[in-house]
C-alpha cells in the first residue's frame, strides 16, 4: 500500500518541491549539473554565459579617436630643399583622424589600444563604450614591433575608478573555445561578434611583416572597421588577445595578439627605467600575475636593498599588491631618493621588508660610463641634414681612448653616433642602461654620420656602420 502511496503522490510532491513549497526541498540542489542560481525558476532565458561575458567586459572598452597633424608640401618645396637646405614659404597644414578601439586594464584609467591606431598623433581622446564619456588620453608608452600602446586617462574626480578588464591566465587558452571580440567604433557604442578560437600559434600573417608576435590567435569572430585595437574575450569576460586586422578577401579570419606577448610588452616599456628614468633594477616576471623578481641588476637599488631572484613581491609601504601592473606603477612613479619599504616572501618561505631607494637613471648611467665601456667621449648633439626640414639628434665623438678597442675602428672625432644595434636613444642614461645588459667582449654595431661638404656647398653626412667591442 505504502508503495502505491509513493507512486500517487510523488508528481505532486515533486511539483511543490520545485516550486519551493516544502522546506528542504530541491532548492539550492544541484539539477542538470548547475548550481547556477539564474537557471532556477523566473531566470531569463537570454541571460547566456555569452551575454554574462559581454557585460562583464564591455565597460571597459572605449573607442579611440586621434587627430594628426599633417604637412604637406608640393614639387617647388622640394625644389627650394634641394638648393637651399630649406622649404620655401609655410608649408600646407592638414589634420587627419584615425578610429580605433582599446581597453582599459587598470581602475586608475591605464588602457592599451594598437600602436597603428595612435601613431603620429597630435591628440587623442577615449570614449566609454557604456557611458559615452569623453576623456583625453595621453601615450604612456608604446612598441611598434609589437603594435601596442599604453595609454592614461585621468579620473574625473578624486576616488573614482574607473571599469576595467582582467587578463586571462597566459596558459589558459583553449583550442575552439567561444571568443568574442568587442570594440566601440565610431564611438557610437559597444559591438559584439562571437566565434571561436581557431588557432592559438598562427605564424605569419599578411599584416605582420614588421611586428615581433609570435603565435598569433586566430578567430573566426569578425573583427569589424574601428574594432582594431579592442579585446578579444574568453566566456569568463577576461582578455585573452587585443585585435588587429582580418584577411583582406578571407572570409572570417581574424587575428589577435595573444594575452602573453601583451603582458610581455607591457612589462618591457612600462617600468621606472623608461618611463620615468629612475633606476630600480628590478627584473620581474611579465606573465605572472604575481609579481615574482625573475632577476636583480648588478650594482642597481635593488641589488643594494637586498632583493634576489624568486622574490614574491606582496606589499609597497604597507599597501598590498594584488597584481604585476599594480607594482609597475609603484616603483615606476616612485620619486628618485625616495625611501620604499617592500614586503617580500622568500623562496624559503620567510619574510622579510627591504628598504628600497630609487636613484635616478643618469646619475649612474651618463657620458663617463659610454666612455668606460666603449672608449669613445661623446657628447649630445644636434645636426642639420639638408634632405631634412627638422633637426635631428645624435652623440658627437670628441675622442678615442687610446688603447681601447675603439682606436682600431674607423670611428674617428667629429663622427655623430646616432644608432646601436639599430636602436636609437634618447639620452646617454638610456644608452648605458642598455648598454649594461651586455657583458665585456660583446661586439656592437655602431651607426654614425660622418660630415662632408656636398656639391651645392651645404654641409651634409655620410653614414656608415661599424662594429666595436665592449671593455
Amino acid at each position: 500500500m505504502t508503495g502505491d502511496l509513493m507512486k500517487k503522490f510523488l508528481p505532486i510532491w515533486l511539483f511543490l518541491a520545485m516550486a519551493g513549497l516544502i522546506p528542504g526541498g530541491l532548492q539550492g540542489q544541484v539539477i542538470g549539473g548547475s548550481t547556477d542560481a539564474s537557471a532556477g525558476a523566473g531566470a531569463d532565458p537570454r541571460i547566456t554565459p555569452t551575454v554574462r561575458a559581454v557585460n562583464t567586459a564591455m565597460p571597459a572598452v572605449v573607442n579611440i579617436s586621434t587627430e594628426m597633424v599633417v604637412m604637406r608640401k608640393d614639387r617647388l618645396d622640394e625644389l627650394y630643399l634641394d638648393f637651399y637646405g630649406r622649404i620655401w614659404g609655410v608649408p600646407t597644414v592638414e589634420k587627419t583622424h584615425n578610429l580605433g578601439s582599446g581597453v582599459i586594464i587598470d581602475p586608475e584609467g591605464y588602457l592599451i589600444t594598437n600602436y597603428h591606431v595612435i601613431e603620429r598623433a597630435s591628440r587623442i581622446r577615449a570614449t566609454m563604450a557604456i557611458s559615452g564619456e569623453v576623456f583625453d588620453a595621453r601615450l604612456i608608452a608604446s612598441m611598434p614591433e609589437t603594435d601596442l600602446t599604453l595609454l592614461k586617462i585621468d579620473p574625473p574626480g578624486p576616488g573614482y575608478e574607473f571599469p576595467f578588464i582582467e587578463f586571462e591566465n597566459v596558459d589558459d587558452l583553449i583550442l575552439g573555445e567561444e571568443v568574442m571580440t568587442l570594440g566601440n567604433p565610431f564611438g557610437l557604442g559597444g559591438s559584439v561578434s562571437r566565434g571561436i578560437l581557431s588557432s592559438k600559434n598562427r605564424r605569419q600573417i599578411p599584416t605582420s611583416d614588421q611586428l615581433e608576435v609570435d603565435d598569433w590567435l586566430q578567430t573566426d569572430a569578425a573583427i569589424n572597421l574601428g574594432n582594431s585595437g579592442g579585446p578579444l574575450i574568453n566566456i569568463y569576460g577576461r582578455l585573452i588577445g587585443i585585435n588587429v586586422a582580418t584577411i583582406s578577401g578571407g572570409e572570417n579570419i581574424g587575428f589577435a595578439i595573444p594575452i602573453r606577448r601583451v603582458m610581455e610588452t607591457i612589462a618591457y616599456v612600462f617600468n621606472p627605467e623608461k618611463v620615468s628614468s629612475t633606476w630600480v633594477g628590478l627584473q620581474l616576471d611579465p606573465v605572472s600575475t604575481i609579481p615574482f623578481v625573475l632577476g636583480v641588476e648588478d650594482q642597481s637599488p635593488a641589488a643594494i636593498a637586498g632583493f634576489r631572484e624568486g622574490d614574491q613581491i606582496t606589499h609597497v609601504n604597507d599597501l598590498p599588491i594584488d597584481s604585476l601592473f599594480e607594482i609597475q606603477k609603484r616603483l615606476t612613479f616612485a620619486r628618485p631618493k625616495t625611501r620604499l619599504m617592500v614586503s617580500v616572501i622568500r623562496q624559503n618561505g620567510s619574510r622579510e621588508v627591504l628598504s628600497l631607494e630609487p636613484i635616478r637613471l643618469g646619475d649612474h648611467f651618463n657620458a663617463d660610463y659610454i666612455l668606460e665601456r666603449t672608449g669613445l667621449e661623446l657628447r649630445e648633439q644636434e645636426y642639420v641634414n639638408y634632405q631634412s626640414p627638422r633637426r635631428l639628434t645624435g652623440y658627437q665623438v670628441l675622442s678615442v681612448d687610446k688603447g681601447s678597442p675603439a682606436e682600431s675602428s674607423r670611428i674617428q672625432p667629429g663622427d655623430i653616433l646616432v644608432q646601436i644595434n639599430e636602436n636609437s636613444f634618447e639620452s646617454f642614461a638610456a644608452m648605458g642602461w642598455w648598454m649594461s645588459y651586455y657583458p665585456s667582449g660583446t661586439e656592437l654595431t655602431l651607426r654614425a654620420n660622418r660630415p662632408f661638404i656636398n656639391r651645392f656647398g651645404l654641409q651634409d653626412y655620410r653614414g656608415f656602420n661599424e662594429p666595436l667591442t665592449l671593455r
